[in-house]
């Protein structure tokens, strides 16, 4: 099995615990919860207040002290959102020592801070009591199979029966919820992983579909996404990057500019909206039978533009020490010198523009 990229494991913290657990759940109150329950209370204040080192020093209190699984539960999700790996483990493993047979949400959220088999632990018994307390959530079971596919494509990779099992989370992932385009793209990699490319590219144009053009009406008609469609930037690029990876230029250009439009300071998404209009321009160069010469010239032109965009992010995120910002700015020098001079047109124009501002400094 071929090891991939995983998403962060930090993503889907908030939305994992964002429902609350029931009040069988914590038991008898006594003294002691209630405490614990006023420094909760203040925490999810100072979270509010954008106050995550204040709210995470009030955590650590109420982990100290509390012996209330529901409590330690919403613990868990704030310092999750603090990115606390240590304290965020600490927190739902004891809610799971004091209540083992209750709330799927800690067991998932808890295994996205964990690795390997012990991270498809928790998922396992997650999806176990998610089936029995909330069975009409398909889209939280769909996502939940979408991770173990991820660890059999990742930690897992090496595993006897990684294949099978990676093949098997996939096809549940799907079946759960035909709607989450998520898993068309966790699809998408297990396919390409399999060598399947030309099932993986039906896969990916089927997973667009279900929420291209709903952010295309976000960015340019300001209409609202509809809760079923929504899929973060994150899970978008890596569809961008599955369609770079299947010479699927035209698709990745799409996704790469729509992303741009929204992370419109990320040297990464406009790399790649310039590498996938350098690869189609190349392609087109390349191809005998394409005689378009000014469809040839638009994409270079276009690229042109993107790339620069892409040095003037890239030199600022270099200045910022961003990861692999660096390597982007190398690489964008590159493909400008490979694109060579620009289209005569591109230069008539600047040259016109330059002789309209000199003869209006002379008037």
């Amino acid at each position: 099995m071929v090891k991939r990229s995983q998403a962060k494991k930090r993503k889907k913290v908030a939305k994992l615990l964002e429902t609350k657990s029931s009040p069988l759940e914590s038991g008898e109150s006594s003294a002691k919860s209630n405490s614990a329950a006023d420094l909760v209370e203040n925490a999810l204040t100072l979270v509010e207040n954008g106050d995550l080192a204040g709210a995470k020093d009030l955590c650590k209190k109420v982990i100290r002290i509390c012996d209330d699984a529901t409590l330690l539960n919403e613990v868990g999700g704030i310092l999750a959102q603090a990115g606390e790996k240590s304290l965020t483990q600490k927190a739902l493993r004891r809610s799971i020592t004091l209540l083992p047979e209750k709330g799927f949400e800690k067991y998932l959220t808890l295994a996205q801070f964990c690795t390997g088999a012990e991270s498809l632990k928790f998922i396992t018994k997650g999806v176990e009591l998610l089936r029995t307390e909330a069975p009409e959530d398909k889209r939280r079971l769909s996502e939940a199979y979408c991770n173990v596919a991820e660890l059999y494509m990742t930690d897992l990779c090496q595993e006897k029966n990684a294949q099978s099992s990676c093949e098997c989370a996939v096809k549940a992932a799907l079946d759960a919820d035909r709607t989450n385009a998520g898993a068309y793209i966790v699809a998408t990699s297990f396919l390409i992983s399999s060598s399947k490319f030309d099932e993986a590219k039906k896969m990916l144009l089927d997973g667009k579909s279900l929420w291209y053009e709903k952010y295309e009406d976000l960015i340019y008609e300001k209409v609202e996404v509809p809760v079923e469609s929504k899929i973060d930037s994150e899970k978008r690029m890596n569809a961008c990057r599955y369609a770079i990876e299947l010479e699927m230029w035209d698709d990745a250009i799409q996704i790469a500019r729509q992303v741009s439009e929204e992370e419109v300071e990320d040297c990464e998404t406009r790399y790649f909206l310039a590498y996938g209009l350098f690869r189609r321009w190349k392609e087109m160069v390349e191809d005998t039978n394409f005689t378009n010469e000014e469809e040839i010239n638009d994409y270079k032109r276009d690229c042109f533009e993107e790339a620069n965009e892409t040095l003037r992010l890239a030199e600022a995120a270099v200045k910022q020490r961003e990861a692999g910002a660096k390597d982007i700015l190398n690489e964008t020098k590159q493909m400008l010198d490979d694109l060579g001079p620009p289209p005569p047109e591109e230069e008539d124009a600047m040259n016109e523009e330059d002789w309209e501002t000199d003869d209006e400094m002379n008037e």
